[in-house]
C-alpha cells in the first residue's frame, strides 16, 4: 500500500488539491537547485560556477587517467599552406579586377604575409604528433597535447596528435562572438568554459 507522500491529494478530498499540487510541482521555488538554469545565472551563484567550471574538466582528465600534458599556445589566423594558398590567390584575383582598390592591395599584402607564416602550422602539427608518439605503448594517457581548442596553431598541434590516433585536449571558452573548437579534438577531452580564469588555470 503507497504511503501517504507516495501519491499527491486526491479529488476526493478537496476538489482543488490535484491543480494546486501541480502548481507547485511546477513552481520555480520546488525546482531542485542544481537543474535551475535561472538561479545557477545569478551573479551570486559565481564562486558555484568558477568551481563547477573547475571540476567538470578536472574530473574528464581524471577519467582519461590524463597525469601531464604539454600545452601549445599560437595563433590563431596561421593556417595551413594550401589554405593560405588559397587565400593568396583570392586576394590577387580581387586585385586584377580592382587594380587602383587599396584595400585590395593590402589584402594581398596580408594574404602574402599569412602563407609566409603558414609554415609554423606544418611545424606546429609535427610536434603534435612528436608529444603524441611519446605516450604510445603507455597504459594511461600520461602525456597529452592541449590547446585552447582554436584554429591556427591550435588546430596544427591537436591535428598532429590526431594524426597519429592519440588523444588531444582542448579548451575553449564563452566569447561574445560564435566560435568553434577545431575538428581534431578528443570529443572526450573538448572542453567549453565559461570563465577565462579557469580556461587558463587548466591549460
Amino acid at each position: 500500500m503507497p504511503l501517504p507522500w507516495h501519491c499527491p491529494k486526491p479529488a476526493e478530498d478537496d476538489p482543488e488539491a490535484p491543480k494546486r499540487v501541480q502548481l507547485l510541482l511546477e513552481s520555480a521555488s520546488y525546482r531542485q537547485a542544481d537543474e535551475d538554469p535561472a538561479l545557477l545565472a545569478q551573479p551570486q551563484m559565481r564562486g558555484v560556477r568558477l568551481h563547477l567550471d573547475y571540476w567538470k574538466a578536472e574530473q574528464l582528465l581524471q577519467a582519461q587517467h590524463v597525469a601531464h600534458t604539454i600545452v601549445v599556445f599560437g595563433s590563431t589566423r596561421t593556417c595551413e599552406p594550401a589554405a593560405a594558398a588559397r587565400g593568396l590567390a583570392s586576394a590577387r584575383e580581387a586585385l586584377d579586377a580592382a587594380p587602383d582598390d587599396a584595400q585590395a592591395l593590402a589584402n594581398v599584402r596580408i594574404a602574402e604575409r599569412i602563407v609566409e607564416k603558414s609554415r609554423y602550422y606544418e611545424i606546429a602539427r609535427e610536434f603534435g604528433r612528436l608529444v603524441a608518439e611519446a605516450n604510445r605503448g603507455r597504459a594511461s594517457n600520461q602525456l597529452v597535447v592541449m590547446t585552447g581548442g582554436g584554429p591556427g596553431i591550435m588546430e596544427a598541434a591537436n591535428r598532429g596528435a590526431f594524426d597519429v590516433g592519440e588523444k588531444t585536449i582542448g579548451c575553449n571558452v564563452k566569447l561574445p562572438h560564435p566560435q568553434f573548437p577545431n575538428p581534431y579534438i578528443s570529443p572526450d577531452l573538448c572542453f567549453h568554459f565559461h570563465y577565462f580564469a579557469i580556461r587558463k588555470l587548466l591549460l
